[in-house]
């Protein structure tokens, strides 16, 4: 059966249902297949989106600007007694915030010590957790350390990170989430945004977006171990800045970025953070946009494929096309990141582009065999 034989209304037939075909197939691998509760193991290998590889591209590529905001102070080795004259030490050097990212869950010897280095400080912002129960609406919140609900704290902010899995890539933050009818919690790095830069807090609440994607690539953050705030000349560089203070060898407050596989969760509010005051934030194109440029493109690929069925050269070119338009979406997509700070989740397009031409081999040959039964049957007639 040659393509000049096809009707008008058989062409049309094979295009729409090799298009709706590749839509439902493509949807099933990026919302349903990921899922499925069975396929658990292979979670960590599906916990993928083209977004990542525009960050890894945008981190090669520059070069990183050292943060001027943000400072972390690791405290590894630090008991409570230390961690006080710690917090004292760095509000000597009049930094904008102090955010400590630590957990007291039981009461020791030198809890006053701590308890008055904390309360004294009074843009210290301490961390504290969220839960939200399997039937409600609101938040509860989850004290990780004694003296939460004993003590008068100048500020708290939910230390949650955006992982359902230790091997879930951290990608966004969750600016507020509502405890209880009327309480509103800020996460931590909000919560020390609004003390150091209360116009930039202000204007991530006016964006009124439930997740706010944490940007990776425009900047570093440095690290500096507790004990070298003993020289003076390094502990000047906590000045005028926001200070986070946790834990950074500790295994089970680690997680995956989109560009490392391991990363302290105190470093992960210090980019949220950074995000916040910078001011870059990243936004996404709608989905409708995505999908509508994705059934776009398998249309033209599954046209071209019909136009290309009876000549091999033609079919040869129009497979190649296909993977060479992947490759262009992807550059082109860290094209659009780089220059806007915009997402184009060309996802759907490059699974349109695979199980487009997948799709239109399953229908033709269908239909291919639907002719040889009909003309079978016309000649047994004959006959």
């Amino acid at each position: 059966m040659t393509e000049s034989k096809l009707h008008w209304w058989q062409a049309g037939m094979i295009i729409v249902l090799s298009l709706l075909l590749a839509i439902r197939l493509a949807q099933f691998i990026l919302y349903d297949f990921s899922s499925i509760e069975m396929f658990a193991p292979l979670e960590k290998k599906l916990d993928f989106q083209v977004s990542d590889i525009y960050n890894a591209v945008e981190e090669k590529k520059q070069v990183v600007e050292l943060s001027q905001d943000v400072i972390v102070v690791s405290v590894d080795e630090c008991n409570r007694e230390q961690t006080a004259e710690l917090i004292r030490l760095i509000a000597s050097y009049e930094p904008k915030a102090i955010g400590v990212d630590l957990s007291f869950m039981t009461k020791k010897a030198n809890n006053d010590t701590l308890m008055d280095a904390i309360t004294n400080t009074r843009n210290l912002v301490t961390a504290t957790m969220v839960v939200k129960p399997d039937t409600g609406l609101y938040y509860e919140r989850q004290y990780v350390s004694f003296f939460e609900d004993e003590c008068d704290l100048p500020h708290v902010g939910y230390a949650n990170l955006d992982a359902a899995h230790m091997w879930n890539i951290v990608r966004t933050f969750v600016p507020y989430v509502l405890v209880g009818e009327r309480d509103t919690l800020r996460s931590m790095a909000l919560e020390l945004a609004r003390i150091a830069a209360p116009e930039q807090a202000r204007r991530v609440e006016s964006r009124g977006k439930e997740v706010e994607i944490i940007d990776y690539t425009d900047y570093e953050i440095e690290v500096v171990d507790a004990a070298r705030l003993q020289n003076a000349y390094v502990a000047e560089r906590l000045r005028n800045k926001v200070v986070l203070v946790g834990d950074t060898a500790d295994t089970k407050d680690t997680y995956r970025t989109p560009l490392h596989d391991s990363q302290a969760g105190v470093l992960i509010h210090a980019y949220a953070l950074q995000t916040i005051l910078s001011g870059r934030y990243i936004d996404e194109y709608p989905t409708w946009l995505n999908w509508t440029i994705a059934v776009c493109i398998g249309l033209l690929l599954i046209g071209g494929l019909l136009c290309a069925v009876e000549d091999q050269i033609l079919n040869l070119f129009v497979r190649i096309a296909q993977f060479a338009l992947m490759y262009v979406l992807i550059v082109c997509g860290c094209a659009i990141y780089s220059r806007t700070h915009m997402y184009a989740d060309f996802a759907p397009s490059i699974l349109m582009l695979g199980f487009g031409a997948l799709s239109f081999d399953i229908v033709y040959a269908l239909y291919c065999w639907e002719q040889k039964i009909v003309k079978s049957i016309k000649t047994h007639h004959k006959k």
